[in-house]
This record gives C-alpha cells, sequence and structure tokens, in this order.
C-alpha cells in the first residue's frame, strides 16, 4: 500500500488566530485556529458539546518547587529539677 504524504504551509501572519484546546478519551490537544475553521471545528462539534456534561478543569499544575527537609520534632525541655534550699 502507497501512502501520500502532503504539506501546507499557511501564512498566519495576516490572519488572527485562536488556540483552542480539547481532550479526547483522556487524551488533551491544542491546535492554532483562524476564525474560519474554528467555526468549523464549533459548528461540527455543536450537537455533541450539546449533550455533554462540564467538567472542572484538570488542576493547574504548580511550579516545581525544592523539597524541604522535614522539621525536627519540637521536644519540650525538661523542668528544672528543685533542689531544697537552691533558689
Amino acid at each position: 500500500m502507497a501512502t501520500t504524504t502532503t504539506t501546507h504551509v499557511f501564512d498566519d501572519i495576516d490572519e488572527e488566530v485562536r488556540t483552542v484546546a480539547f481532550s479526547v478519551d483522556r487524551a488533551r490537544y491544542e491546535i492554532d485556529l483562524p476564525a474560519r475553521n474554528h467555526a468549523k471545528l464549533t459548528e461540527s462539534l455543536a450537537v455533541c458539546v450539546g449533550h455533554a456534561r462540564k467538567t472542572p478543569p484538570p488542576p493547574q499544575a504548580s511550579a516545581a518547587r525544592p523539597l524541604e527537609e522535614p522539621a525536627a520534632p519540637q521536644v519540650a525541655a525538661p523542668p528544672e529539677i528543685l533542689r531544697p534550699g537552691r533558689g
């Protein structure tokens, strides 16, 4: 079987593009679309989106922080021993 690969080059400098993020089967995607293709995507998904449930966004990954050493347990100082005649 033969495979044909076609490469399309678009000039998105003159056209405003919009980044669209979506996920399918737990795989996340992003695509930059000009207005006309954004409209096509929105229209083609309208029926499915109309029947779908909204879910909360995934938690944001926080910046990596260096691991902190666990704090040493706080130990109370022993009470002073009171000796008769001292004090």
